[in-house]
């Protein structure tokens, strides 16, 4: 490009810049029109006045030659060229700013989407929006002053903090308090800003550049101390964001200087007491589910983590269970979400986990994850704040609040199976830090619910619960019902329980049922009645004879 030394060449290049970007922005807009255009010009007149290199031939006295010149590449200082000018060509890339929006469409501050400028979704909820209601922060005061300067001289004002902090939510709230009718341009990461202070000369309506994690519109074509200064005399706002990494790695770089401009507010991610007083109340005001969990289950990651993260990791364990990802080790979580769905809410022995997660006959491929790579990924930190599996002291463990809350809202996760809830009421039963008639009437109530839909199996399984309390009772009235539907086991167990109290002949077609499905104890069972039952006949035959009918005897 050919940059002009001053004055009258300089309005020219800057008249020429700004046709370029005019007609850039109106062929964007009416692709159709260049057709139109070219057939205007081509019905237009040539220009008269202008002698050109041809009729300068023909002046007596000068011997004119043939030129052509060409200027293409790099940046050029000023060009002179000397005697007789005839074609120059003048190479130039793309113009650089030629993807900078028409600002007339940009949304106003108070009408912007959120979760189009950067925030992270809260999980869904129905009948709510994509975000719980905002929850004021120690540090908005502070902000919405730095906003209300900036309103008045413009200027470069930034929110800072660790990832997850809930640095955009709260810029953009502040955004939307204090520069409520300026319209918002939200360039993409690594666009060229240059021509910014061009577009926006002139312009009636105020406005206000949005720079989401700024460290990605910093460099070449970015913000730069003399961008800033230009936007700044247009009374112009950028307002941006950068996590605490990112702000430490180019401070003292040279794109580092335009930090040297801005008002920054530090943003920190765990939560005051005064902060979660706010949320509590905010909670209570509106009912927000997501807002009332985070009350109750959010800790040191902060408030925005838990929101924004917890649908994020739901998602990367559940897709977990595919063979090709991390089979095993979704097992070993679920393990733990299930036995914590039983009751189990302490910390869990590793032991314990890895005997459960072997019974999910519905997870394919856990033979291709070993058990020490599945327990890596269960238990390695996420986005370096939150884990599936979290460690309480020693080889114990507990699932992520979030994973539990995640569970109880979800449709796709199978009820806990009748193995998990035996392991689980053996443990009931034999630490006392857990009340194991309450976990015993929790496993009554999924088993009759699994019953009443038609699972057998439920059936089954009430008949084992009410025996381990004792009540034979209830346990014959349920095997019994699940020995009708079809459950072998049920059968085996009725029979036992009918031979043990000497209903040996009714227990005999139960016990045979069993035996012949593979219940090696019914079969066992089963001849010994049969054996004694035999035995008897013969006693009785021996004591009255021979035990033998001559068959050819006439008998009436």
């Amino acid at each position: 490009m050919v940059e002009m030394p001053s004055g009258t060449e300089r309005s020219l290049s800057t008249s020429l810049i700004m046709w370029h970007v005019f007609l850039d922005s109106l062929l964007t807009r009416h692709p159709g029109a260049e057709d139109e255009l070219r057939s205007i010009l081509a019905e237009l007149p040539p220009a008269t006045g202008l002698p050109s290199a041809h009729d300068c031939r023909s002046v007596p006295g000068h011997s004119v030659l043939d030129v052509s010149n060409t200027i293409a590449g790099g940046t050029q200082g000023s060009v002179v060229q000397a005697s007789s000018i005839g074609t120059v060509t003048i190479q130039t890339p793309p113009y650089p700013h030629s993807s900078l929006p028409d600002l007339q469409v940009c949304p106003k501050a108070k009408d912007v989407d959120l979760v189009s400028l950067g925030v992270r979704p809260a999980r869904r909820e129905s009948g709510r929006g994509p975000l719980p209601p905002y929850v004021t922060r120690d540090r908005d005061d502070e902000l919405a002053s730095a906003m209300a300067r900036a309103r008045e001289r413009g200027g470069l004002v930034l929110v800072l903090g660790e990832p997850f902090a809930g640095k955009t939510r709260t810029a953009l709230e502040a955004m939307a308090g204090e520069l409520a009718g300026f319209r918002v341009y939200a360039p993409v990461r690594g666009a060229d800003l240059r021509g910014l202070p061009m577009l926006l000369q002139g312009r009636s309506e105020r406005h206000v550049v949005w720079l989401d994690d700024l460290d990605e519109h910093l460099g070449d074509g970015g913000l730069e101390p003399r961008l800033i200064a230009q936007l700044r005399a247009l009374r112009v706002v950028v307002l941006a964001t950068m996590r605490d990494d990112a702000y430490d790695e180019h401070r003292h770089t040279p794109y580092g200087r335009v930090l040297d401009l801005a008002h920054t507010v530090e943003l920190a991610r765990e939560w005051s007491p005064g902060e979660r007083a706010r949320l509590a109340s905010e909670a209570a005001r509106s009912g927000d589910p997501r807002l009332v969990d985070a009350v109750c289950s959010s800790g040191p990651e902060g408030v925005p983590a838990y929101l924004a993260l917890g649908p994020l990791l739901w998602e990367e364990w559940w897709r977990a269970r595919r063979a090709d990802r991390h089979p095993r080790g979704h097992a070993l979580v679920r393990a733990a979400l299930d036995l914590a769905r039983c009751g189990l809410d302490g910390p869990l022995p590793m032991e314990l986990l890895l005997k459960v997660h072997e019974g999910y006959a519905d997870v394919v491929g856990m033979n291709r994850e070993s058990v020490a790579d599945a327990r890596a990924w269960a238990v390695a930190r996420r986005y370096g704040l939150l884990r599936l599996l979290e460690r309480v002291t020693g080889d114990t463990w507990r699932i992520a609040p979030f994973l539990l809350e995640a569970a109880d809202r979800s449709g796709d996760l199978p009820p806990v199976d009748g193995q998990v809830w035996g392991c689980a009421l053996e443990v009931a039963r034999a630490d006392a830090a857990y009340d194991f008639e309450e976990i015993a009437a929790q496993a009554a109530a999924a088993f009759e619910r699994a019953a009443d839909g038609g699972n057998s199996q439920a059936l089954h399984n009430l008949g084992v619960l009410a025996q381990s309390l004792g009540d034979g009772e209830d346990a014959e009235r349920w095997f019994r019902r699940a020995a009708e539907a079809g459950e072998t086991q049920s059968a085996g167990r009725l029979g036992r329980m009918l031979a043990e109290r000497g209903e040996g002949r009714e227990a005999e077609s139960f016990l045979e049922t069993a035996a012949e499905a593979g219940d090696v104890g019914a079969a066992a069972v089963l001849g010994t009645l049969l054996r004694d039952r035999a035995e008897h006949w013969l006693t009785v035959a021996a004591d009255r004879g021979s035990g033998e009918e001559d068959d050819d005897a006439v008998t009436f």
